[in-house]
This record gives structure tokens, sequence and C-alpha cells, in this order.
């Protein structure tokens, strides 16, 4: 896999193409100082670097943080279809819906989910200008999340898969 390591993020070259449509990074999830993020804390009450450091983000990557959408990882095969209603939750983090696996065409939307030892998998689908994200750990990857996740691009949104882009990200 060929990436660029930045400052607080990895960029994969597979999709610097779409770099004037889509906007990707995997985030190390320490700030300058190393000090971890906690997603687990979801407002900006409760940790303001976090919300800071999403912020600076942004800024570096041309994303407004608002539309950033999570859900809670269950190491499920269920597969969220995103829409504007589901970004900018700013609720506890275990009161997310439980899916595994994000899918949207809905242009501002930020699709972000969290690893350690489970893969990050990436999907553009730059001719309907649709993407996906799925966290794959075993349980996910023995359940197919990944190709679950590229047929329900195609089922909402018309993908061919075979015109698909995807990284397979960082793990551990």
């Amino acid at each position: 896999m060929n990436y660029v390591i930045k400052n607080r993020y990895i960029l994969f070259n597979t999709f610097e193409k779409f770099s004037d449509e889509f906007i990707h990074c995997y985030t190390r999830g320490y700030d300058d100082l190393g000090r971890e993020f906690d997603f687990t804390r979801r407002t900006e009450k409760d940790d303001p670097r976090l919300f800071e450091n999403i912020k600076i983000l942004g800024e570096q990557l041309g994303f407004n943080p608002s539309g950033m959408t999570m859900v809670m990882q269950m190491h499920t095969d269920k597969i969220k279809k995103v829409t504007f209603k589901d970004s900018l939750q700013n609720i506890p983090y275990d009161r997310l819906p439980v899916y595994d696996a994000m899918i949207s065409d809905c242009k501002g939307i930020v699709l972000a989910t969290k690893h350690a030892d489970c893969v990050p998998v990436y999907f553009i689908d730059s001719e309907n200008k649709a993407v996906g994200l799925a966290h794959s750990g075993w349980k996910g990857t023995l359940n197919l999340i990944a190709p679950k996740t590229a047929r329900a691009m195609k089922e909402a949104y018309g993908t061919d898969l075979s015109k698909l882009s995807c990284v397979i990200g960082p793990c551990l």
C-alpha cells in the first residue's frame, strides 16, 4: 500500500486521483502532545481536545467537522446508509446506533470509525459520488463486512463494483 504520512493523518495514494471530489484519511488518534483522542466522549464539554483536533483536521483536509458521523461498532455485519440527519450526533458514544460500516452519497458527510487491531476498509465510487467505510475485525471479516458494504453501495447508488476503488487501511 502506498501512503503519505502527515502530522495528524495518513493519506492513501490510491485515492489521490479523487482528491478534488473526495477527502480521506486515517488519523493516528493522538494529538501533537501524544494524548489519545477519546471518541467515547461525544460532547465538546466532555473532551474539548477531541473537538479541537477534529476542527484542526477539518481545516487541514478541507472538511466541515459538523458533517462527521459515527456509529457504535460492535463487530456486526450491519451497514448504515448515512444521510444529513445522521451527522453531528452530539450524543454519548454508547447511545449511537450499532453498525460496523457506513455508506453515503451526501456531499459534506464525513464517515468516521474507530480502529485498533481491526481493519478499516475505505470505498470510493467516483461515478456516483458515493463513499463507504467499514470496520472489519475478525468477526466482520468472517461475516464479509467489506463485500457486503460494496454490495450495499451497488444497491443504494448503482455502484459498478468493477470500478469501485478500495483501500485496506492500517491496523495492528
